[in-house]
């Protein structure tokens, strides 16, 4: 049973921030701290050819059990993040509807 999903971006626009370049491995981390939840597993990956990762969140919503399936991407100086919650302690495959929603998203 799908809980939520959201797409946004990460903050300002890259290229105006200073200091060390935008860290994807970190912004997964900093995802799941954000939710309380613990990192299961991260993938490097690319899409539509910018880099980013894939991660696997366990976590509670609304005091629920749920897993938190999470893409940042990097692209054209600026960090996306798509978190798609899905009832359940420890689930392990995204339901269809994640890669539905992933396919559907442009960046141009």
């Amino acid at each position: 049973m799908l809980i939520a999903a959201t797409l946004g971006a990460c903050g300002a626009k890259l290229s105006e921030q200073k200091g060390a370049p935008f860290n994807l491995d970190g912004a997964v981390r900093g995802e799941a701290a954000g939710v309380h939840g613990t990192l299961q597993n991260v993938t490097a990956t690319t899409y539509q050819h910018f880099p980013a990762r894939g991660a696997r969140i366990t976590a509670l919503s609304n005091g629920s059990p749920a897993t938190v399936f999470e893409r940042t991407i990097l692209a054209n100086g600026e960090a996306f993040d798509l978190q798609f919650v899905e009832a359940g302690s420890d689930v392990k495959t995204p339901p269809a509807s994640y890669t539905t929603f992933l396919a559907a998203l442009k960046i141009t």
